[in-house]
């Protein structure tokens, strides 16, 4: 059986009965978090894309789902991520989705309205995920290109709801349901201009069905898939 995501009480909360979710699973012979990240983000202002539930969209003949991460679940990126990095990636997908598009190449692509900030130069340091050179701070600062080459590790200097618990005012603690992570908050004086982007992509190692009412037409209809299906008793 294909390892999947671990099931714990998720910045959403936790799976539902009949429910299926997409889930890329850990394992420690697969890559780190930081392969999936998008590096720069990638905008999305003219996909028309809904902040509720997801998108089927089509690219070189493989059906992607596209995902939009609420703010009040995970306001910050980095929450998700830092959430995915612990457990693995689990995505609750609706019932009425055309499963049969979805096949082992399918990907789900993950939008959040702050994954990009227009006047991310104004942050003071971070670090790059991907340890790409063109991203040090210093050199955007001084590249007129450099707001096309937004760095990933901004999200980690842009930490809301987190808790200072250090001599350094910006070094906070952050705390979700199941773990907590340490990031910094954004400058003092710093207002973010933010634009929804896709900020990670994962692939599916498997859809799982949770056991319980629903659990017989969730599992018909997940069965459409091209891909492993696992059920779960949570």
């Amino acid at each position: 059986m294909t390892p999947g995501a671990i099931a714990v009480t998720r910045g959403c909360g936790t799976r539902k009965q009949g429910g299926i979710y997409f889930e890329t699973g850990l394992s420690p012979y697969g890559q780190t978090l930081e392969y999936f990240i998008a590096d720069p983000p990638i905008l999305v202002d003219n996909w028309n894309l809904s902040a509720v539930g997801v998108q089927l969209i089509e690219r070189q003949g493989v059906t992607h789902i596209v995902d939009w991460v609420g703010s009040k679940h995970y306001p910050n990126v980095a929450d998700y991520l830092e959430e995915v990095r612990r457990f693995g990636l689990s995505r609750r997908l609706a019932k009425t989705l055309d499963f049969s598009r979805l096949t082992k190449q399918t990907r789900i692509l993950l939008v959040h309205a702050r994954a990009w900030v227009e006047n991310f130069t104004e942050y003071r340091a971070w670090t790059c995920p991907k340890d790409l050179a063109h991203h040090l701070p210093d050199v955007l600062r001084q590249e007129p290109e450099a707001d096309k080459r937004m760095c990933a590790g901004v999200w980690w200097q842009d930490i809301e709801g987190g808790i200072s618990q250090t001599g350094d005012p910006l070094q906070v603690k952050r705390e979700m349901p199941s773990f907590s992570y340490s990031g910094r908050c954004r400058p003092e004086g710093v207002k973010p201009q933010y634009r929804p982007a896709i900020f990670a992509s994962f692939p599916c190692s498997r859809l799982v069905v949770v056991k319980g009412q629903g659990f017989e037409e969730s599992y018909q209809r997940a069965s459409r898939a091209q891909v492993e299906i696992t059920e779960v008793d949570q």
